[in-house]
């Protein structure tokens, strides 16, 4: 799918039937349809990703792990 905001093409994977094909949850997602999730909800979420990344960075180092099990984590591929 080509996005003129971006100018660039986004790969697109639809979840329609996503417990039937297994193959469709392989390789990087950018974009995902048929998800449900309302935009008013994915706008919210979009402007708290922005709060997070400009807080300062010792902020940020209280939600940095790797652990899983924690409620809210943080964490990079940076790290691998």
């Amino acid at each position: 799918m080509y996005d003129p905001q971006e100018g660039r093409h986004i790969p697109v994977i639809d979840l329609e039937g996503i417990d039937k094909d297994v193959i469709k949850c392989k390789g990087i997602v950018k974009r995902l349809v048929n998800h449900g999730i309302l935009v008013s909800v994915l706008e919210e979420i979009k402007e708290g990703v922005c709060r997070f990344y400009e807080q300062n960075i010792e902020m940020k180092k209280e939600f940095y792990t790797c652990d899983p099990m924690r409620p809210v984590f943080y964490n990079s591929n940076f790290d691998l």
